[in-house]
C-alpha cells in the first residue's frame, strides 16, 4: 500500500522552472530522487550570450569593465561579434601561468546559431594609437636586453639595428625609434 501511494505521488509530482527557456543542464540525470534544497536543472535562453575568455596576467592593468571587445566564435570565423567587457574575476586561475577569467557580453549575435560552451577568441580594445610605425612581432629579435630588427639595406643585405619598442597588440608592435617609415625589414615566417 505504501509503495502504491508513493507511485501515485510520483505520478502527480511536478518540477517547474520560474522562466521559459531551454534545458541547459540536468543534474538529476540517472538519479532516483530529487530534494527541495538541491539544484535540479539549469534553464536558460539563447537570446543573450556572454563569452568567458582568459587574460594573461601581463595584460591585467590594461583591461577593465566597459572596454569594447571583438569576439570570434571558432564555428563562425568570418562573423566577428561585438561586445563589451562586463567583469574580470577577482582571482586568477593557475595553469602554466596565471590567467584571469574575463566576461564579455555580446550585444548582437547576427542571427548565428550559437550554442553554450563554443570556443571563442577575443580582442579587447585597450586603446588606439594613431600615426605610429608598427611592425609584425616576429620581426623583432630580443637579445641582451635589447630589441633588434633586421633591416634590408640598399644592396639587399640585412643588417641588425637596435629599436625602441612601444605598445603592442597580439600581432604588431610599435617602433618608437630606430626605424623609419618605408625601410624594408625581414619578417621570418
Amino acid at each position: 500500500r505504501d509503495i502504491e501511494e508513493k507511485r501515485k505521488k510520483l505520478a502527480n509530482a511536478k518540477l517547474s522552472s520560474p522562466m521559459y527557456g531551454l534545458l541547459l543542464r540536468d543534474f538529476l540525470k540517472g538519479a532516483n530522487s530529487a530534494t527541495q534544497d538541491k539544484e535540479a536543472f539549469i534553464v536558460g535562453t539563447l537570446d543573450a550570450f556572454i563569452a568567458k575568455v582568459f587574460l594573461d596576467e601581463i595584460d591585467l592593468g590594461k583591461v577593465a569593465a566597459g572596454l569594447p571587445a571583438e569576439v570570434i566564435v571558432s564555428a563562425f570565423p568570418n562573423s566577428p561579434l561585438l561586445g563589451r567587457v562586463t567583469a574580470l574575476a577577482v582571482q586568477a586561475e593557475r595553469a602554466s601561468y596565471a590567467k584571469i577569467p574575463v566576461i564579455i557580453e555580446l550585444r548582437y549575435t547576427k542571427g548565428l546559431a550559437l550554442k553554450p560552451n563554443l570556443s571563442v577568441e577575443a580582442r579587447i580594445e585597450t586603446g588606439t594609437l594613431k600615426n605610429i610605425l608598427a611592425i609584425p612581432i616576429p620581426a623583432v629579435l630580443r637579445k641582451d636586453g635589447k630589441a633588434w630588427v633586421s633591416v634590408i639595406g640598399s644592396m639587399g643585405r640585412p643588417r641588425m639595428r637596435a629599436v625602441e619598442l612601444g605598445q603592442s597588440s597580439s600581432e604588431r608592435v610599435e617602433i618608437r625609434s630606430g626605424l623609419t617609415p618605408g625601410e624594408r625589414i625581414f619578417v621570418p615566417h
